[in-house]
């Protein structure tokens, strides 16, 4: 014969009142005039989304499609308001013709005399440009080259093909990254490294290397977010700075960093790593 025993179990009904009772106590506080219930705060008001389009980042291959990037490109980084429109017309006319011939129409066929074009010399090997779009507006863009690092030289940087001349350590290098400024700190710069990164792998390298100016906050943040590491500091760099009369070049201080594609990290190794501090005298 089975033996009941007694239960303590409470019934449903009782946890539920008693958890309703605690929920009305903790609306009051005791004053000194007894207590006093707690007026709730209003429910906020919903904020307003921006209609969401799925963001792609794909390869240029038409220079026409570069006059909108350029356009894109000068507005994120020189919309000042002493930027006069002859100087936008001008910042846009050699960023087109800097974009184009770097990443479009055959590398090497830019000066690095370009007030808007990299620091970093002529170029011959392998490049791209891209582009991110979101419902078929330019939202970003980044740019890649191979480029070599050669011991004895400053800035001067000049590709060749793969193990020619002795000395010299050929790798991908990213430059001329934007974001559009609504879209910041949302995921499309890390679409457009993510991106960067896989046709660089498809190209046979394992890392990337990039320059920053030291004083870009924000971009660092992003770089050092996805990986990226600095290897050296380099002090004799130059950027463009729309003044009241014309455009001038600025001395600034650029950053290079490094990311290993092997690790999913940066640093680490030698061989590029070594050349890169050696080119910007050693400084870490």
């Amino acid at each position: 014969m089975a033996t009941c025993y007694p239960t303590t179990r409470r019934p449903d009904f009782l946890i539920l009142w008693q958890a309703s009772a605690l929920l009305l106590l903790a609306s009051f506080i005791h004053t000194s005039q007894g207590f006093v219930l707690v007026p709730q705060r209003p429910a906020a008001a919903p904020r307003a989304l921006r209609p969401q389009y799925a963001i792609r980042v794909s390869r240029v291959t038409n220079p026409a499609e570069a006059e909108g990037i350029s356009e894109f490109f000068v507005s994120s980084f020189w919309d000042t308001p002493i930027t006069k429109p002859r100087q936008r017309e001008q910042l846009k006319s050699e960023v087109y013709r800097d974009l184009t011939a770097r990443y479009i129409c055959g590398a090497g066929k830019s000066g690095a005399s370009s007030p808007a074009g990299s620091r970093m010399g002529a170029a011959r090997g392998k490049s791209a440009l891209l582009v991110a779009k979101e419902g078929g507006k330019v939202v970003g863009c980044g740019g890649l080259e191979t480029r070599v690092i050669r011991e004895g030289l400053v800035t001067k940087y000049e590709v060749v093909k793969r193990g020619d001349p002795p000395g010299t350590c050929l790798g991908p290098v990213l430059a001329n990254l934007a974001v559009d400024r609504t879209l910041r700190r949302k995921g499309v710069g890390k679409k457009i490294l993510m991106e960067c990164e896989r046709v660089v792998k498809g190209w046979g390298f394992q890392e990337v290397w990039l320059v920053v100016d030291e004083k870009n906050k924000p971009a660092r943040a992003l770089y050092e977010k996805n990986g990226y590491e600095l290897m050296a500091r380099d002090p004799r760099g130059m950027k463009v700075v729309p003044t009241e009369w014309q455009l001038k070049e600025m001395p600034v201080t650029n950053l290079c960093m490094r990311k290993d594609l092997r690790k999913g990290k940066g640093g680490g190794g030698a061989g590029l790593g070594e050349f890169f501090a050696g080119l910007l005298g050693g400084q870490r």
